[in-house]
């Protein structure tokens, strides 16, 4: 129960600092919703990387805390838990009713979703960092990018790439079917 209410705890930090963001950068702000329509100009770049900065923040302390009180899991399974919750405490109301989603996207709702989903991963991942961090740290493990497979990022890098040429070749065959009027 108590890891519950800590991961709780953090998450809400969590969104805190989302919030802080918003107030402290007002002309810098970013939200992901903006990628739907495609990356223009207007897009701050401090202020992404400064919204992707925070579940890696909220990962570390999550990890920081989970180690000093000793908690069951590691400080990389709360940085993780930390990252994807609080997003999820950001974006549940539209899920819970639709009818929130702002007027810009009611007609893009199936990408809004796809977007949040990729970004509560992309959360979960940056916090996931944040504790390995910490662990790293604190426990003296200088195992931090022991993770990195060259040869799996290689591998999946080339899986993208020949999924991207079928997919190019299986669009162009596709339009050479239309009927042009």
């Amino acid at each position: 129960m108590s890891d519950l209410i800590f991961v709780f705890g953090m998450s809400i930090l969590g969104v805190v600092l989302l919030k802080v963001q918003k107030k402290l950068m007002p002309k810098a702000y970013f939200f992901y919703a903006r990628l739907i329509d495609g990356i223009d100009e207007n897009i701050s770049l401090l202020g992404a990387f400064v919204r992707t900065l925070i579940p890696f923040i909220t990962g570390i302390v999550a990890g920081i805390l989970a180690i000093k009180f000793q908690f069951g899991m590691s400080g990389e399974t709360y940085g993780t838990l930390t990252g994807f919750f609080s997003m999820f405490l950001l974006v549940w109301p539209d899920f819970l009713n639709p009818e929130l989603v702002s007027p810009t996207y009611k007609n893009k709702k199936s990408k809004l979703y796809l977007l949040y989903f990729i970004v509560l991963l992309t959360f979960a991942s940056v916090g996931s960092f944040g504790g390995r961090v910490a662990e790293s740290v604190l426990l003296g493990n200088a195992s931090l990018l022991s993770w990195i497979d060259p040869k799996a990022i290689g591998n999946g890098l080339l899986a993208a790439g020949v999924w991207f040429i079928l997919v190019y070749f299986i669009k162009r065959v596709a339009n050479s079917y239309i009927v042009k009027p």
